[in-house]
């Protein structure tokens, strides 16, 4: 069976199990059961598709997605109801680091750059990975106090942080994109997401034009229809500005929509948006298990946000 190709039912093995194959969700009566309901995410989502067997040549079936063209259903031997889930998405935002990107290993690199020209000690990576998630700033902030052995609002207050942010920006553009890497099947996974007509986008604490590095760097960019940064809006997260703007400009309402972080902040962006959010176990999480902030789905591979495209068996 090919792409958008439809077969009867009747043509099938009567052992076939339920099958999803490029957009088409499809099934087969077996003689064990006259209703079968199966949990067939689309977009990772749990949705329902409910199969009633009307008789052994003929299935009516609850049709999650508008696939098969209205010239087809007025002839088929199968009856076809089409209403779309409730569950599934219009618009999925995602965080950037920890989330789309490892980006720790060059973030580490500039801080340690900027702590070195201050004859300040070097932090360790995994240190490091404990300050990733309030934005670049921030992140400069917690290593100087870290390094100085003062207090986070000592720094801030501090005349020094201004020359120091100088510095920081200097060695993280040069290492910008350079040792980060995209996590396992993100390109594919967002591809796919796009192919669906879901539109997505990136809210993100980074400044933009680390942002920008970033994204162009790893070949991201063309994948997304909107980008919007730490200094984009006035506010960042766990301010709802950010996932706000998207809606807006999307024309997407709160439950049709989906945030996909990694941190305790991006579940608080998500909550205070009155969007769902589902987190990555892998990402920075000021070392804390994400599970904690109580997200509506932990993932363990970003590939489980399509793994409805993959075969699943009726039982």
């Amino acid at each position: 069976m090919t792409p958008m190709t439809f077969t009867f039912w009747e043509t099938l093995p009567g052992h076939t199990d339920l099958m999803f194959y490029e957009g088409l969700h499809g099934g087969v009566a077996t003689p064990e059961a006259d209703e079968a309901r199966h949990a067939d995410p689309l977009v990772g989502v749990e949705s329902m598709l409910v199969i009633r067997f009307a008789n052994p040549k003929g299935i009516a079936f609850q049709y999650l997605r508008n696939m098969i063209p209205d010239s087809f259903m007025s002839r088929a031997n199968t009856i076809v109801v089409k209403q779309p889930s409730a569950l599934a998405f219009d618009l999925v935002m995602f965080d950037l680091d920890g989330t789309l990107i490892a980006t720790a290993a060059e973030l580490a690199g500039a801080l340690n750059d900027t702590l070195a020209g201050l004859d300040m000690p070097v932090a360790e990576q995994a240190k490091v990975e404990r300050w990733i998630g309030h934005g670049t700033r921030e992140l400069l902030v917690q290593a100087l106090a870290w390094a100085g052995k003062t207090s986070a609002d000592a720094v801030r207050a501090s005349s020094a942080l201004v020359a120091a942010l100088g510095e920081f920006d200097l060695h993280y553009c040069n290492r910008c994109g350079t040792s980060s890497r995209p996590y396992p099947r993100v390109h594919e996974v967002l591809q796919d997401l796009r192919h669906h007509a879901i539109k997505l986008a990136v809210v993100t604490n980074k400044d933009a034009r680390y942002t920008r590095l970033l994204l162009d760097a790893h070949q991201l960019t063309g994948l997304l229809d909107l980008v919007v940064s730490g200094d984009t809006l006035p506010t960042r997260k766990p301010d709802p500005g950010g996932i706000l703007h998207c809606l807006a400009q999307f024309g997407v309402p709160p439950d049709r929509a989906l945030f996909v972080g990694d941190s305790s902040v991006d579940v608080a962006t998500a909550r205070n948006a009155g969007v769902r959010v589902w987190a990555m176990s892998y990402g920075y999480n000021m070392g804390q298990p994400i599970s904690d902030s109580k997200p509506d789905r932990v993932l363990q591979a970003f590939e489980e946000l399509t793994s409805a495209r993959r075969a699943r068996r009726l039982r």
